[in-house]
């Protein structure tokens, strides 16, 4: 099954880089990148990762030299943010998200999440592809990641899925004038903000946060989505109304 898995994986790759016209490559091992007794694990890694967008998970970032630097979304960066932010600052959270009125212990409800098997099936996943790309000669980050369940939103209707995640690796990035430059949601948890731009500036980046669509953020959106999907709708406003 595994064998019949990775031949299946091996041609969709080579059929992704007839269509592009470039080399895949793969963030995280493969099976027969390690020894026959230790395949089930790492598939068993692998799939804590299924069902989730890499683009909010795995952050690229051009260096100097024209290599790559890497940065991973992590829980354990998540629970220190849990830990920073004030009470304050949770009920502004709580707020902006619609989250559960004040009688639930909001900090706590998370931590338990933070924990729990879904994120710890996740954070396998996440520690694979860590130290894969560090493997692969690049210089690796980490970068908060949380984990919010639905049934803490006030309102959950109209969310068919289990939780949400608060992560800032959804970014777009760019150069200009030899300067990298990341823009993405901030999350409205100030200690996971400051952790997030001290995180791509020791990365060789400027990180700017803007104000979140938060339905977008609760629907697994996020800063990316939401910049093609105004890029399209610009472009399609130019367009003469016959060829929209």
């Amino acid at each position: 099954g595994v064998n019949r898995y990775m031949a299946a994986i091996e041609r969709a790759a080579a059929e992704l880089g007839v269509l592009y016209g470039r080399p895949v490559r793969f963030v995280h091992p493969r099976p027969a990148d390690v020894a026959p007794a230790a395949r089930p694990a790492l598939l068993r890694a692998l799939g804590g990762g299924a069902g989730y967008d890499l683009d909010s998970l795995v952050t690229f970032l051009p260096t100097p030299g024209g290599g790559l630097r890497a940065l991973v979304a992590d829980f354990g960066l998540g629970r220190e943010v849990l830990r920073r932010t004030t009470p304050a600052e949770w009920e502004g959270f709580r707020a902006a998200y619609g989250l559960a009125p004040a009688a639930v212990d909001l900090p706590a409800a998370l931590a338990a999440v933070q924990e729990g098997p879904r994120a710890a099936a996740l954070q396998g996943f996440l520690d694979a592809v860590a130290a894969h790309l560090a493997r692969q000669g690049m210089e690796v980050g980490r970068l908060p990641l949380l984990a919010v369940p639905v049934p803490l939103l006030a309102d959950p209707r109209g969310v068919g899925h289990p939780d949400f995640r608060i992560t800032w690796n959804n970014v777009v990035v760019e150069t200009r004038e030899g300067k990298v430059r990341a823009e993405g949601f901030a999350a409205l948890l100030p200690a996971g903000d400051r952790l997030a731009v001290e995180a791509f500036r020791g990365a060789g980046a400027a990180l700017d946060l803007l104000p979140p669509l938060v339905r977008s953020v609760i629907l697994t959106g996020g800063y990316r989505c939401a910049s093609n999907h105004l890029r399209e709708s610009t472009v399609g406003e130019q367009r003469p109304a016959a060829d929209r």
